[in-house]
């Protein structure tokens, strides 16, 4: 499978994850989050074969506030789907998991990327 076509099924299974069947924001209220993170939108960043997955969210806390993520679109050794599995977990571990809660103060570009 080409570099191109993994990616694309990783982000188009993340979507179909994170957002609603309609492609719309989501809240993550069954994850863990206690219903305060929304996912926005999830897509792919940067050149084909070398792209990052992109996770757009808010915290309804301070929703003034957008907030992003990023990983790896791509893992030759896993399939896309579980792939896409494993990139869905490893925000969720982000997100409720994050010991020193989001940044207090948002970005004046738009998007507050957290690590």
């Amino acid at each position: 499978m080409e570099r191109d076509e993994y990616q694309a099924r990783v982000v188009g299974d993340l979507r179909r994850i994170l957002l609603d069947h309609d492609g719309r924001a989501k809240t993550l209220d069954r994850e863990g989050t206690g219903s305060r993170v929304v996912v926005e939108e999830v897509r792919l960043e940067g050149s084909p074969g070398e792209g990052m997955v992109a996770v757009m969210y808010r915290d309804l806390h301070r929703s003034e506030c957008l907030f992003g993520w990023r990983m790896e679109a791509m893992e030759p050794e896993d399939e896309p789907e579980i792939w896409a599995t494993i990139v869905w977990a490893n925000f969720l571990e982000h997100v409720i998991g994050t010991p020193h809660g989001l940044p207090a103060g948002c970005s004046e570009d738009g998007i507050t990327w957290t690590y």
